[in-house]
């Protein structure tokens, strides 16, 4: 890409690259991921350093990586550097976590299938011998070829997938869960594995909240930091995490 070409043709003293797994300048290895925090460590001109970060998931090291380079081409120091990559707390609804009645949830932006992906696969190497529950929307009137995508993706890491209303706009909500979960529905469920098709959002995250038991995890997926809903009659003010606000508020623990 055009990318790397630009990469290439720049001065030897003004490069910097940076991996999770290949050989770099900037290298992070013994990459320790939590439900609450990642340590890591990097090398750069033969010196090794330890990190850590609110930010979740090997993906995050990666961002961080590319942001370190970007302050020692400012001219910055690392040691002055990793304080505030200790420090930041992260962007509003990217993984955000709450916990309630000792089950976690994270609401997440997630509105890729590369970035579902990477979210699903990160919160399935969480959850031990627990379940993962995912509910999850697609928006209408755009996107389409995502939404089976979408689906599989969201098959293929959790335990429990609840398909649900993101932004139906002015097309119809129940062709587009129909379009999400058609790759869920054409499979076959194991006895461990759940499905459910919830138009209304609302009730798809009181249902998932229903069902939680102590150690779940629950993604509230794609919706984010929004703060509105473009349903199909009206643009109404939404919050995911209003929603869980709500939860925690009638909730016993």
């Amino acid at each position: 890409n055009q990318g790397r070409i630009w990469f290439e043709e720049m001065p030897l003293d003004k490069k910097i690259n940076y991996s999770i797994s290949a050989s770099s300048i900037l290298k992070a290895t013994q990459i320790i991921e939590h439900l609450d925090h990642t340590e890591f460590t990097f090398s750069y001109l033969w010196k090794l350093y330890s990190a850590k970060t609110h930010l979740l998931g090997s993906y995050n090291v990666s961002n961080i990586l590319a942001a370190i380079a970007v302050a020692i081409e400012m001219g910055l120091d690392i040691n002055t550097i990793l304080p505030s990559v200790e420090a930041f707390q992260g962007v509003d609804g990217r993984l955000q976590k709450q916990e309630i009645n000792w089950a976690t949830y994270f609401v997440d932006f997630a509105h890729t299938p590369d970035a579902l992906e990477k979210t699903l696969s990160f919160l399935d190497g969480q959850k031990w011998e627990h379940r993962l529950i995912t509910v999850f929307g697609v928006p209408g009137n755009r996107d389409t070829e995502k939404r089976p995508i979408m689906g599989d993706l969201a098959w293929k890491y959790s335990d429990i997938t609840i398909c649900t209303d993101d932004d139906p706009g002015t097309e119809n909500r129940l062709s587009i869960l129909n379009e999400l979960s058609k790759p869920i529905q054409e499979r076959f469920l194991a006895p461990w594995r759940e499905s459910y098709i919830i138009p209304e959002r609302h009730y798809a995250i009181k249902f998932a909240s229903e069902i939680a038991k102590p150690w779940d995890i629950v993604l509230l997926a794609w919706k984010g930091h929004e703060q509105v809903q473009l349903t199909n009659y009206w643009k109404r003010r939404w919050s995911d995490f209003l929603e869980l606000a709500a939860i925690k508020k009638n909730s016993n623990v």
